[in-house]
């Protein structure tokens, strides 16, 4: 039984603590959490305006990606092009070299056949009756043949030099092409690296969001929690105020009315100890009442007294109702004086049924009896 009353003598410190944690101090905890509330909300808005402009620059980045893409797509289909066409000149380059080649052969031969005959004796050939009109055709012969084939010659030179020309200048878009690819490229690649940063940076900051809501989910519940304490502490000291638990000395309802099987200070059976307050006959399910305003700061069962209902009636005052069979009010409930707050019983292992009860200032019990009319 002694171990029973150390645990309400701690409860009863318990209390007192409680009331020395008066309201105006949970209103100072509120301020800082409001504080932590506030600087958390202004985290968090922040937060969202680098989401926003970095989705900004994403869209951006993409746009930009996207451009580069359509034109890395044409310089491609532009190379191709005049890939082709370089192609078809070089072919047509070398059917002209051919064509030059054999002119210059045919020129050659022409040529060496005009000095042949233009080393032949005239007098020789009239001597050997050769015909002048047939000599002059000869002449005039050579002269057209070797006309005609340095016009040609002449022809397909112009013919390679523009071909070349054309080949010069399809090199050189071909290399300016190139150079722009290698440009759009690496562009391209920069822009995507840019594109993947700021992605991971938007990931982070996405979860620092959530991370900052939930924990400003839990500082807003945490809020709510603390202004319902600051509430149910002002109700108590209010009421502590208005009872004034010491002037009812005297003047306390019984709990319930019943023979007295034990008083304050009596001896407990086969133990050294005595009693720190006083058992009522009861029968089971007879109403228990508060017998003052209060506030229910315990209600459950305890082992030695089975179930057990305290309220706080303040400046220290709390009184104890045990061996209950049922309890009707719950922790941080106001109770008024007379209200039902349990049902009698023998919960705990006691034989016969009755209630405890108790009245403790500060952790130190008081005789009941004193104070009961």
């Amino acid at each position: 039984m002694n171990k029973y009353l150390a645990i309400i003598c701690s409860l009863s410190l318990f209390i007192g603590t409680a009331h020395a944690n008066s309201w105006q101090d949970k209103l100072t905890e509120l301020k800082e959490l409001a504080a932590q509330i506030t600087h958390l909300k202004i985290q968090l808005k922040s937060a969202h305006r680098q989401k926003a402009a970095l989705i900004d620059q994403l869209k951006n980045t993409d746009s930009t990606v996207a451009r580069l893409s359509n034109n890395l797509e044409k310089i491609n289909r532009d190379l191709v092009k005049q890939q082709s066409t370089l192609t078809q000149l070089q072919i047509g380059l070398a059917k002209e070299q051919t064509n030059l080649y054999q002119q210059q052969q045919q020129l050659k031969q022409a040529l060496h056949s005009a000095y042949m005959f233009g080393n032949t004796d005239y007098l020789k050939l009239l001597l050997n009756q050769q015909d002048p009109n047939t000599l002059g055709q000869t002449m005039t012969y050579y002269h057209y043949l070797m006309a005609t084939q340095i016009q040609a010659i002449t022809k397909i030179k112009q013919t390679i030099e523009r071909i070349e020309q054309q080949q010069q200048a399809i090199s050189a878009r071909t290399t300016e092409l190139h150079n722009l690819q290698n440009q759009h490229q690496l562009e391209q690649k920069r822009l995507l690296s840019q594109k993947r940063n700021r992605e991971s940076l938007l990931n982070k900051i996405s979860s620092q969001i959530e991370d900052k809501a939930e924990e400003l989910a839990e500082l807003n519940e945490n809020q709510r929690n603390l202004e319902g304490i600051i509430s149910k502490l002002k109700a108590a000291e209010a009421m502590a105020k208005a009872v004034h638990f010491p002037a009812l000395h005297g003047n306390l309802p019984w709990p319930l009315h019943g023979k007295l099987l034990a008083r304050f200070g009596s001896s407990i059976e086969n133990s050294e100890l005595t009693w720190k307050g006083i058992i009522i006959a009861a029968s089971d399910g007879d109403s228990v009442q508060a017998v003052a305003p209060g506030k229910v700061i315990f209600a459950n069962w305890l082992k030695g007294f089975g179930f057990l209902i305290i309220l706080d009636h303040g400046n220290g005052y709390m009184t104890l109702y045990g061996r209950n069979e049922s309890l009707y009010k719950k922790v941080g409930e106001v109770v008024q004086t007379g209200e039902l707050i349990a049902r009698a019983g023998r919960s705990g292992g006691f034989a016969n049924s009755g209630l405890y009860f108790e009245i403790r200032r500060n952790g130190t019990a008081l005789n009941p009896l004193t104070w009961l009319n």
